[in-house]
């Protein structure tokens, strides 16, 4: 309900002038018993606000953000329109599974910045058109962990490095770096695993066509329990079927 309140809000403000534009962020924390105390409520709903003010606003923040993203861009054939799709749904995906508004902050910066470790993979290797071959494949994993040394290294960035270090971990416990299984993996690392495939399987890249989107849906699916975390596919799936069926009443 508070978060549904200072939505309102800040579109009411962000819409009440055309000439003078006005942006504002908000962050919200929970108190529900004892263990958390009231200044302790206080820091996480701050930390919740510069999380999104680090994807929104004009501060050095933001500047850090841009230009890892330019970075990554220029390294990666990742595109604008892939990584903004990626927050948009993570987001979506968070609010279905009713996350706090602190780790929907969290989530919107993981989608953007998960791998911002390729930036130190070879071209040769991260570029290549062909199958990757056992000792590219090693060099490639490795993205993961030069992801984590560059978050760790940010104070603003640190909340969200064990999850860039574990994006790749698989529910089984076939992924990699540390060959995390369930719920060892931290849970924002694996809504990122399924958000990233979905929008890969569904969008044109270099080395494969999209896929219709219900095929997709199948192959979530069927990955859930091997590759993904069961309930975040459940509820990744609801989502999705219940947008299309939006999509199809709306055409």
């Amino acid at each position: 309900r508070c978060i549904e309140i200072c939505e309102k809000i800040k579109k009411k403000m962000e819409t009440v002038s055309e000439e003078n534009v006005i942006t504002l962020e908000y962050g919200v924390a929970e108190k529900t018993d004892d263990t958390l105390s009231v200044e302790n409520a206080f820091k996480n709903a701050r930390n919740s606000m510069r999380k999104k003010k680090m994807l929104r606003d004009t501060s050095a923040s933001r500047a850090l953000v841009d230009s890892l993203k330019q970075t990554l861009s220029e390294s990666d054939y990742e595109t604008e329109e892939h990584v903004e799709r990626t927050r948009e749904m993570a987001a979506r995906l968070g609010k279905e599974m009713g996350l706090s508004d602190s780790d929907i902050a969290k989530l919107e910066l993981l989608a953007v910045l998960h791998d911002i470790g390729k930036v130190a993979i070879p071209h040769s290797v991260l570029l290549k058109k062909g199958k990757l071959n056992d000792k590219e494949r090693k060099i490639m994993q490795e993205h993961t962990v030069k992801g984590y040394r560059i978050a760790k290294s940010s104070p603003e960035l640190e909340e969200i490095a064990d999850c860039i270090l574990s994006h790749h971990e698989k529910w089984d416990g076939t992924g990699y770096p540390n060959g995390l299984k369930g719920e060892e993996i931290p849970l924002l690392a694996r809504v990122i695993s399924a958000v990233d495939s979905h929008d890969v399987m569904v969008h044109n890249r270099p080395y494969h066509t999209a896929m219709p989107e219900q095929a997709a849906i199948d192959e979530l699916k069927a990955c859930a329990g091997t590759q993904f975390d069961p309930h975040v596919v459940e509820v990744f799936v609801q989502l999705l079927e219940r947008e299309e069926l939006n999509k199809a009443a709306e055409g």
